[in-house]
């Protein structure tokens, strides 16, 4: 099989309502995510790592109704946490080459 260069040439996080500013260590925040550089997959998961639990062990590995986060541009996926602090978001589709995609943060997570 053949690996075609990733649709995705750049990935931003951000926070609604997030400023630069020194982090807060008793609120939630966001440790790291990937991908952060372009990849040879066509279409790359895209893991959030927070900094303590965010859902319960029951909500592990199922598929959620609604994910906690919005894409810029748009694109079908499906999302689930991997892990108590993981957020995995998986395009249902390729992503178009050379577009870079922002990924926002939204509802009960920014909020932690």
């Amino acid at each position: 099989m053949m690996l075609r260069r990733s649709s995705l040439a750049g990935l931003v996080l951000s926070v609604v309502g997030c400023g630069p500013r020194a982090v807060d260590t008793t609120q939630l925040h966001v440790v790291s995510f990937a991908p952060e550089k372009e990849t040879q997959l066509p279409a790359p998961p895209i893991r959030i790592l927070f900094s303590g639990p965010v859902v319960s062990d029951v909500e592990v590995g199922k598929p959620l109704a609604a994910a906690p986060l919005e894409v810029t541009p748009k694109f079908a996926f499906s999302a689930y946490w991997a892990d108590r602090e993981t957020l995995v978001a998986q395009p249902k589709e390729p992503l178009k080459k050379g577009t870079r995609y922002v990924v926002e943060l939204t509802g009960p997570v920014v909020g932690k």
